[in-house]
């Protein structure tokens, strides 16, 4: 996983809290769902108009780190099907080839599938969603930003937050809501014919814990 490099550039999802709660969100809460895959669209890697319809096919990776769903690889294989729409397309030239690319993408879905039986084939994308639909959902605030200059595996942070509407196990995840961390790599030469990025996807979801409550006096105690 690029997860590094995506952590460094990409902006980042904030929970949105009431101010009397207190959250705390560490490596004993989080829970990761890890896919990688390639995209398809109708311009070239890494530059979209807007209303370009961006379709990203994934499948779960092989190891999972404290996951937030009871994935059974030993008997299923899992793919991811992500769906959006470029709304805003920016590319600002920094000079020496080097250019500042964001983009904000709207009309984000996504659907994850358990197969049994054919294997995803990035020649037949159909095999990525004959399974059965067991999450799918919505991505909000889905935005992607990167330098890029195109001698190097350029990278791009994805960012979203995405929710879980539907799906048959829907009531056997942690958490409904999933903050994306992803990587895009531009270089056409990462993908299959036919795809324009290679798309390393990190999906979080943090369990919000909260503290106990306090009375006031119990707070000056500490202090006497």
């Amino acid at each position: 996983m690029k997860t590094l490099l995506s952590l460094v550039i990409a902006v980042g999802v904030a929970w949105v809290l009431p101010t009397s709660a207190h959250a705390d969100c560490d490596q004993a809460h989080l829970h990761q769902g890890n896919f990688s895959g390639h995209s398809q669209h109708a311009s070239a890697p890494g530059v979209f108009t807007v209303g370009e319809a961006l379709t990203a096919y994934e499948i779960l990776n092989t190891v999972q780190v404290q996951p937030w769903y009871a994935w059974n690889q030993a008997a299923y294989q899992y793919t991811l099907v992500l769906h959006a729409n470029c709304s805003t397309y920016l590319s600002v030239p920094l000079g020496g080839g080097l250019f500042l690319r964001q983009i904000n993408f709207n009309n984000s879905t996504f659907a994850i599938y358990q197969d049994a039986g054919t294997p995803a084939n990035y020649a037949a994308p159909a095999t990525f969603t004959d399974g059965s639909l067991i999450l799918s959902g919505v991505i909000t605030g889905m935005y992607a930003e990167g330098l890029v200059d195109g001698l190097a595996p350029d990278g791009y942070g994805v960012t979203g937050n995405a929710v879980i509407t539907g799906g048959s196990a829907m009531g056997q995840v942690l958490c409904t809501s999933l903050v994306m961390n992803d990587f895009f790599a531009w270089l056409p030469a990462t993908s299959p014919p036919g795809y324009k990025e290679a798309y390393d996807v990190l999906w979080n979801c943090c369990l919000i814990t909260s503290t106990d409550p306090s009375t006031w006096g119990a707070v000056k105690s500490l202090y006497r």
